[in-house]
């Protein structure tokens, strides 16, 4: 699940999360089926800074796919790049000619 406030959740098929961040015998699950489910915020937290960490030292001992994720990188900034800049005056709207 990804929303709090999802179809499923508002229609009462599936209990809404809540984040909790203590030991795991403070986290016991709510009675009542619609009540929230506890996750570990701070487990959360470490599994993606290790995931961020592998990512970053793969990249770190293979050269070559660094260097080909800057040079995607660098395309896909370079193409968000592209626009127009226009030095003519903005045309005059029915405000501006408005006395005041």
């Amino acid at each position: 699940m990804t929303n709090l406030s999802s179809r499923k959740v508002i229609a009462g098929k599936v209990a809404p999360i809540m984040p909790c961040v203590g030991d795991a015998g403070f986290m016991r699950p709510l009675t009542g089926s619609n009540a929230p489910k506890p996750f570990d915020l701070f487990g959360l937290i470490e599994a993606i800074g290790h995931g961020i960490g592998k990512w970053g030292e793969e990249y770190n001992t293979d050269r070559d796919k660094l260097l080909k994720f800057i040079e995607r990188y660098d395309t896909t900034i370079s193409d968000s790049r592209v626009g127009k800049l226009s030095t003519a005056e903005p045309a005059a709207t029915a405000s501006d000619n408005v006395a005041e």
